[in-house]
């Protein structure tokens, strides 16, 4: 099942196919990936987008914003902050910048290499997942897409 739009709607459904309350749900989802389901729709959201990014020189971030599920594209930017600490326009700068120098670029990595001369610090209030919640995060992946 692939859901395009996250909502309690969603959770209540998936709360009742596995026979535990909407609050119960939430708290066993939470124990076994380490996110609650929004946050982690969110993520996999993201990482969809991150995936179309590496594959388009030029993306129309508005129209794959609208693609994936955001109501427009202003919300794409703040995951986008939220889950990199860069806006969309600077990861696509760092990325195209690797490329250039022939570097290869592993997909759910930040390309944090910027032009030469320059470095940056690490991005300050990104959201980074624990090996431990990747590991997990496979057994209910279907959830989501």
């Amino acid at each position: 099942m692939t859901i395009t739009h996250f909502s309690r709607a969603i959770v209540r459904k998936l709360a009742r196919e596995a026979g535990l309350s909407d609050r119960r749900f939430i708290d066993v989802f939470r124990f076994e990936v380490g996110l609650k389901p929004r946050l982690f729709y969110r993520v996999r959201r993201f990482q969809r987008v991150l995936a179309m990014v590496h594959g388009i020189p030029a993306p129309d971030w508005a129209q794959l914003a609208l693609d994936h599920g955001y109501f427009d594209q202003s919300h794409l930017i703040r995951d986008f902050l939220a889950f990199s600490g860069f806006s969309p326009a600077d990861y696509l700068r760092r990325l195209n910048d690797l490329r250039q120098q022939c570097l290869h670029v592993k997909f759910n990595h930040l390309p944090l290499a910027g032009s030469p001369g320059k470095s940056r610090p690490a991005p300050q209030g990104a959201i980074a997942l624990s090996e431990w919640h990747r590991a997990r995060a496979w057994r209910i992946g279907y959830l989501v897409g």
